[in-house]
């Protein structure tokens, strides 16, 4: 695997490395696992987590939805049980952080298998039980190339600006021709990801099945000597799809975590109450990484 620059310049691939979440300590009381209300606005119980098959740690942060009237408050929930189960039955175990709602997996050496198939069970005080749908672990392609191009505004058919101190990323990679592939890609400027829609990157091989793909990301502007991190993940079909809903609605809202016009169902049930809505898709990826300094093309 190479990082080539736009001029065909060869250097040496540059080790990933792990990006590890931080998470923002809010205070306030944790209620328990069951729907709450408040002034009103019905309020759903939200998910956040993923796994894949690069060393860890992996971590499942559960909270509640912001109520449209006071979308800064998302009380986290505290004093689950949690755990990842694989198709024979094996469980890896979660335990609670000084971050509240916030859950760290116990085993630190997990690493998800290729092939396996992973499913996530929370357990309540009062007796909830929610799962998700399983997910299968499935391979995704290394990324070959990293390079830069300058960016480009278009403001008319004839009227562009082209940047000389400002810069998109590119990479390319060959997709596998034997499956049908989802793709998601996480964009780290100088140890920082942007929240922001423009940022959630998503692909499906429809049209590019088993060809090269060149995928470029637009909406994290770079300048030279930024440096860049660029992580690629393996989807479901159903990851894909609420990452594309999610998508969409952010694009209209604001972030992707902002108060939403319409709720999007996730894959996670309450086995007891199965009309309850979950927000939040947990996610089995395989991982792939590369990061370089941003470089004048």
């Amino acid at each position: 695997m190479f990082l080539m620059n736009k001029n065909g310049g060869l250097k040496s691939f540059l080790k990933e490395f792990l990006i590890i979440s931080a998470f923002l300590l809010i205070g306030g009381c944790e209620p328990s696992l069951e729907k709450i209300s408040r002034e009103g606005s019905e309020v759903n119980l939200v998910v956040e987590g993923e796994i894949n098959d690069m060393p860890g740690p992996f971590y499942i942060k559960v909270s509640y939805s912001a109520d449209i009237s006071n979308p800064h408050s998302n009380p986290k929930v505290s004093n689950l049980e949690i755990s990842v189960e694989d198709q024979q039955e094996n469980k890896f175990f979660f335990r609670e952080s000084d971050a509240k709602g916030i859950y760290e997996i116990i085993d630190s050496t997990f690493v998800g298998q290729l092939e396996s198939s992973y499913h996530l069970n929370i357990n309540s005080e009062s007796g909830d039980l929610y799962k998700s749908l399983p997910q299968k672990l499935t391979l995704v392609p290394q990324i070959d190339t990293l390079y830069f191009n300058n960016a480009v505004e278009y403001f008319s058919e004839d009227s562009i600006i082209i940047f000389n101190d400002k810069f998109f990323a590119q990479i390319e990679f060959k997709d596998n021709p034997s499956t049908r592939d989802y793709y998601r890609w996480k964009v780290f400027i100088n140890g920082k990801f942007r929240e922001q829609p423009g940022s959630i990157y998503l692909e499906n091989d429809l049209i590019f099945n088993g060809k090269v793909k060149t995928m470029v990301f637009s909406s994290d502007t770079l300048i030279e000597d930024d440096e860049i991190i660029i992580q690629q993940f393996s989807l479901s079909q159903s990851g894909y799809e609420y990452w594309n809903l999610l998508k969409t609605q952010a694009s209209n809202i604001g972030t992707p975590f902002s108060p939403a016009p319409a709720l999007i169902k996730g894959n996670i049930k309450n086995l007891k109450n199965p009309n309850e809505l979950i927000i939040g898709h947990f996610d089995v990826s395989s991982k792939v990484s590369i990061q370089s300094k941003v470089m004048w093309p």
